[in-house]
């Protein structure tokens, strides 16, 4: 039988538990040879311990048992326990830190558990006075925000938060980014698994930048291995994660048309605008024509947010964004208080097949005409 899995999942348990079931505490020496891959391992332990116990063993067929983390309600329950039975009282926060940062291994979490309560004691406080905070500080992880700072830096915003407008060249920005990183002494290999994570699960990055940004880290992952310094390994990932992303951002071109609850003042469309293109910019993509129809009849009376209107102000938007960022851009159109209905079209991947040659493609200036006047909806 070949088991298999991570670290802190059961595998020496199980084998040892099958193991004396099977053969009884007597018969189970002369059955079963346990062996430390960390202190015993070259041709020797080969030749000699593995192959005379193998040829006494009887063959058997091979089975094979993969062994995935414990879930969180077992690693919960396993851990209260433990605490239970050293009498630690533990605040409501700690059990799901040490499962975060231990991720998944059991025998890391009781471990780090240990570590807080040896902590606690060496301040003379209790162990409930010991934090989430603490918990990620003893295990080396490095702070969540600090990650989303270092990939803001590289051009990966959040969901929910626009990139920041920051002063300088690209490689400016991600060097005080690294830089920070490298001052507050985290570990770079920390840091590459940590933000490896943030990448692959980002609801705004699309499949070929995460395969692209995955490559990186794998080469990045490798030199680190092999000794690199960790300074110029960081620095040489952001940077090449800044173009992974940038190059596999793939905008295509698209039509937003909406109807906004009219108004007799110009001020909630002209903020539904600018959040709507601001949200476009933010995340890369381009604005290229926005047009004001006027307040116009509804076909038919149409019920939203528990009111109905029979009228509304209709505008568009051309715009070039990737996938994710329009989804996120319908989400918000959705939950908008001042929208009535609202429609996106795909125009095209690429500006050529929509603009004739020679054409200025639409405005590109931040403006759009409301009421016969030019208005700045984005100063």
């Amino acid at each position: 039988m070949l088991f298999y899995g991570p670290p802190g999942t059961g595998k020496t348990s199980t084998i040892l538990a099958l193991a004396r079931q099977l053969f009884g505490p007597e018969l189970m020496r002369s059955r079963v040879v346990e062996l430390n891959a960390s202190d015993e391992r070259g041709i020797a332990v080969v030749r000699e311990k593995i192959k005379n116990f193998a040829m006494a063993a009887v063959s058997a067929p091979d089975h094979k048992f993969r062994f995935r983390p414990l879930d969180m309600a077992s690693t919960e329950a396993r851990l209260a326990h433990i605490a239970q039975a050293e009498g630690l009282q533990l605040s409501p926060e700690i059990i799901p830190a040490l499962i975060r940062a231990s991720d998944g291994d059991m025998r890391r979490s009781i471990t780090y558990l240990q570590s807080v309560a040896r902590l606690a004691t060496a301040r003379g406080g209790d162990v409930r006075s010991m934090s989430a905070a603490t918990v990620s500080e003893l295990a080396g992880v490095v702070p969540q925000d600090v990650i989303e700072s270092l990939a803001q830096s590289i051009g990966i915003s959040s969901e929910d938060e626009a990139m920041p407008t920051a002063t300088g060249s690209d490689f400016d920005r991600i060097s005080r980014a690294v830089d920070h990183i490298v001052r507050e002494g985290y570990s770079c290999m920390q840091v590459v698994l940590q933000l490896h994570d943030y990448i692959i699960t980002h609801p705004l990055l699309n499949a070929r930048q995460k395969a692209q940004c995955a490559l990186q880290l794998g080469h990045t992952d490798k030199a680190l291995m092999d000794g690199g310094l960790e300074s110029l390994q960081l620095l040489s990932l952001s940077l090449a994660l800044h173009q992974a992303v940038r190059r596999g951002a793939d905008p295509s071109l698209y039509e937003l048309f909406c109807v906004a609850i009219a108004s007799a003042e110009s001020a909630p469309l002209r903020d539904l605008v600018h959040s709507t293109s601001r949200l476009v910019l933010d995340h890369g993509g381009v604005v290229r024509n926005v047009q004001y129809w006027g307040k116009r009849t509804l076909p038919q009376r149409a019920r939203r947010h528990q009111a109905y209107h029979t009228s509304g102000d209709y505008w568009l938007m051309q715009f070039d964004t990737n996938a994710p960022t329009l989804k996120v851009l319908n989400d918000r159109l959705r939950q908008d208080p001042r929208v009535i209905k609202w429609n996106t079209l795909k125009l095209g991947e690429k500006l050529r097949e929509i603009v004739p040659p020679g054409a200025s493609g639409g405005v590109t200036q931040a403006q759009a005409t409301m009421g016969g006047k030019s208005i700045d909806y984005l100063g």
